[in-house]
């Protein structure tokens, strides 16, 4: 997602580009989970003189989440900090999404409250709100993810819950064999209240 768009607001100078045509090998990297890969490409990276922006920070963490390699994604992290490269939705969302997918949900409660701070230059988004939800979910914490569906009422508002959102709710609960809560959803899907119509995930 992060390859083929802007690279966090920067000039489109020499650097940039450079960055956008690593950024492509990196992700190639993390999408075959060969992040052993990722040193030689920082290190090409260094010789041209081309320093990592938000992007490559941004593919680096999702590369070691999904390799489920929770301390190189914290080494990115305070590696990024270090650079004073300061990080956008996308960054903050692979950050969520590294820690929880990997269960580490109080460093996801962190990384999304740095969002909600009264310093936070970055909103989350409605995907910020269910990576987070996933993450209970697939921990079978099940009120907590019903408590991150509250609270992303309260900052997106009524309509912030889509229809991703119920769907995750909904396989959470039939795996955990709570088929009538996971029926009161998806009829609610259907009600004016969500402005909302079930589909075929949801189904």
């Amino acid at each position: 997602g992060r390859t083929g768009g802007r690279t966090g607001g920067r000039s489109s100078g020499g650097g940039d580009e450079r960055e956008r045509i690593a950024s492509i090998v990196l992700n190639a990297c993390a999408e075959a989970g060969r992040m052993d890969l990722s040193r030689d490409v920082l290190q090409a990276m260094r010789a041209g003189g081309v320093s990592p922006g938000d992007l490559t920070f941004c593919i680096l963490i999702k590369g070691h989440g999904r390799r489920g390699d929770v301390r190189r994604v914290r080494q990115t992290c305070e590696a990024m900090a270090r650079a004073n490269v300061t990080p956008d939705l996308a960054t903050l969302n692979a950050m969520l999404d590294a820690y929880a997918s990997n269960g580490r949900l109080v460093e996801a409660e962190e990384v999304l409250a740095s969002m909600l701070g009264p310093q936070a230059t970055v909103f989350p988004s409605a995907r910020s709100f269910n990576t987070l939800i996933k993450g209970y979910a697939k921990a079978g914490r099940m009120r907590q993810a019903f408590d991150v569906v509250r609270r992303m009422r309260e900052a997106l508002g009524p309509e912030g819950p889509n229809q991703v959102t119920y769907s995750t709710l909904i396989h959470a609960l039939v795996r955990a064999g709570e088929l009538r809560r996971a029926r009161q959803i998806l009829a609610w899907m259907g009600t004016a209240a969500t402005h909302l119509e079930p589909d075929v995930w949801a189904y």
